[in-house]
């Protein structure tokens, strides 16, 4: 087993009604260390890989929405709220 790694999760849905629910529940429970940070932004932590990640979160996303998965790492600068950057730093 690998030892967790923070991942940033961009998501954009292109659809105008396409809605967010689905994907979000499946973030919360396939990923309890997680934070959100902006509208369509989330910080997981975890072992897996991004391609593992993306396998888990693709049946949410149409042929012309974005996702782009990447490791956050020190070093790295934020301005967020206090509960936001007290997250990060304690799984970073």
């Amino acid at each position: 087993m690998r030892a967790p790694i923070l991942f940033l999760l961009c998501v954009s849905l292109k659809k105008p009604i396409q809605e967010y629910d689905d994907l979000i529940k499946t973030i919360k429970d396939t990923y309890p260390n997680h934070c959100k940070l902006l509208l369509s932004q989330w910080l997981v932590e975890t072992d897996e890989t991004p391609a593992e990640i993306y396998k888990n979160l693709k049946e949410f996303l149409d042929d012309n929405d974005e996702m782009i998965i990447n490791k956050l790492v020190k070093p790295y600068y934020r301005k967020l709220i206090k509960s936001k950057k007290d997250w990060i730093d304690e799984h970073i």
